[in-house]
């Protein structure tokens, strides 16, 4: 398949759930810093490679940084349903549960094509180098 757009759809979230399981191992940690995270993702939305799959992420740029509501309320389903934890004692890290990578390589991954699969891990290294910096 040519061009980005898969015949099955996927939802903002699954860009979401995908990105994370991208992150590099199981054990590493990153900010759980709404302003980094939400700027990395706007960042992103308006680069030519991942814009097609960022395309269901609406952000509001009115305050000091671009937010997204559906971000937010994505990353607290995921911490509530187990996939993302933030148990260091200060809640200054996220840090990707295995569960996640598990259900995104048995139901999420499937909603995508091979070249969007490739963007995605690409996006994720770019997201997660801009959050750390």
């Amino acid at each position: 398949m040519t061009g980005t757009v898969a015949t099955i759809q996927f939802s903002p979230q699954d860009v979401i759930i995908a990105l994370l399981a991208y992150l590099r191992s199981d054990d590493e940690k990153f900010r759980a810093d709404p302003v980094r995270i939400h700027k990395a993702l706007a960042k992103l939305k308006q680069d030519d490679r991942f814009k097609e799959l960022l395309r269901g992420l609406a952000f509001d740029r009115r305050d000091y940084f671009p937010y997204s509501e559906y971000v937010e309320e994505s990353l607290d389903a995921l911490q509530l349903g187990g996939y993302l934890d933030r148990t260091n004692p200060r809640g200054v890290y996220y840090q990707v549960r295995p569960f996640l990578r598990k259900m995104f390589d048995k139901e999420i991954k499937l909603r995508f094509n091979q070249e969007q699969l490739r963007s995605l891990e690409e996006a994720s290294s770019v997201f997660f180098a801009e959050i750390e910096q």
